[in-house]
Parts: C-alpha cells; sequence; structure tokens
C-alpha cells in the first residue's frame, strides 16, 4: 500500500486524498474475504461431517451382490451388501436410476425373486430404508439386529401404492 502512496503522490505532486479509506476498504474487503473462507471451511466440515459417513464406498467384505430384475419398472445399475466397520450396508452404485416413487424403500425379504409381486412383496420383510433419491449412488444402514442368512432377496417397493418396482436374490 505504501508504494502505491508514493506513486500516486510521485505523479500528481500532493498528499493522495482517501487513502484512508482506500486502506480501511481494502482492510474490510480482506477481513470480508476471510469470513468468507471460514464459512466455506465450516460449510466444508460440515458437509464431510455429515454425508462422509454415507459416503458410497463399498470398500469392506462384500457378502452380496448383483443386478436387479424388474417387476414394475427398470432399475439401471448394480447393488451390494457389504461389511464394513462392524456394519451392514446396502450399496447402490453410481448408475443407479429408476422411475421416482413418493415412497420407494429397500427391503430384505425371506421370498426369492420369482415369487414376488405386489400383495407379498414386503411380507415377512425387512426394511432397510427409504430410498433418499431415485438416481445415483447411494449407501444405506442395514439394522444391526438383521441376520442376513435370513433372506433370499432385496427389494424396491413403493408401500403407498403397494407397486412391486424390482427385486434381486441374494447371492
Amino acid at each position: 500500500m505504501q508504494r502505491y502512496d508514493r506513486l500516486i503522490s510521485t505523479a500528481s505532486g500532493k498528499a493522495p486524498t482517501g487513502v484512508h479509506s482506500l486502506s480501511a476498504g481494502s482492510a474490510r474487503s480482506r477481513n470480508d474475504a476471510r469470513r468468507a473462507v471460514r464459512l466455506a471451511a465450516a460449510l466444508l466440515f460440515l458437509y464431510l461431517g455429515l454425508f462422509l459417513p454415507m459416503s458410497v464406498s463399498a470398500q469392506g467384505q462384500v457378502v452380496h451382490q448383483g443386478t436387479w430384475t424388474t417387476k414394475g419398472f427398470d432399475v439401471d445399475g448394480t447393488w451390494k451388501i457389504v461389511r464394513d466397520g462392524g456394519k451392514t450396508w446396502v450399496v447402490l452404485d453410481e448408475a443407479f436410476s429408476t422411475k421416482s416413487a413418493p415412497d420407494l424403500k429397500i427391503f430384505l425379504s425371506p421370498n426369492a425373486t420369482e415369487g414376488l409381486d405386489n400383495r407379498n412383496a414386503t411380507r415377512g420383510s425387512q426394511l432397510v430404508a427409504v430410498l433418499t433419491s431415485h438416481r445415483g449412488a447411494q449407501r444405506y444402514e442395514v439394522p444391526a439386529d438383521v441376520e442376513l442368512q435370513r433372506f433370499r432377496s432385496i427389494v424396491l417397493h413403493c408401500e403407498k401404492y403397494t407397486k412391486l418396482w424390482a427385486a434381486a436374490d441374494l447371492r
């Protein structure tokens, strides 16, 4: 700033006017910039804290995996059931895509895919999660008390309209 002040003084032959307000403005700008950086950092840490634990990493032991069998609507992408960090997760890959629905849920069913229909899709099933998006990579924690060996398939079902979307046998 001093160099800039000298340049103005030398060029005009007089002391610069408004230099103090320029300096104060620059200080305000620097403070505003620092606040913005702190806010951005805080938001980043908040985002990472909220969503990183739900990241779609499929690291860990893959217990079951497969593709969806259409029962009502097409579902693209693959799924995995993974044990990671002492927890079990249903992981949908980045290619996951289906028609949106108001109440689309993931269940584990004791029935094989072949015998599932709209009426029996959730009978004896265990709710895993309400789908948060009808597209993209996602990861849902399976309730801790669920014994996977009791189930034969994974199911996407719209409970509100009793509509079976898709299913896949656990393998």
